[in-house]
């Protein structure tokens, strides 16, 4: 999957109000570099740098509705 991030996002034009929008929660604690195990594959380094994005999406899906 390396590289898929990269990709050109297509620019979705949705009705708002008419749509629920539902986010887990993400606990912290779930993703701390101290429970990675990077000999074995296991880093939680894309969701720490989703999390800023996730922000400014719900921040801005709650001004819009």
């Amino acid at each position: 999957m390396t590289g898929t991030s990269n990709m050109e996002k297509p620019v979705i034009r949705a009705t708002v109000g008419l749509y629920p929008l539902i986010v887990v929660d993400i606990v912290k604690s779930c993703c701390s570099e101290k429970f990675e195990r990077p000999k074995i594959n296991i880093t939680f380094d894309r969701i720490r740098k989703m999390i800023p994005r996730l922000i400014k999406f719900t921040d801005e899906y709650r001004r819009l509705g």
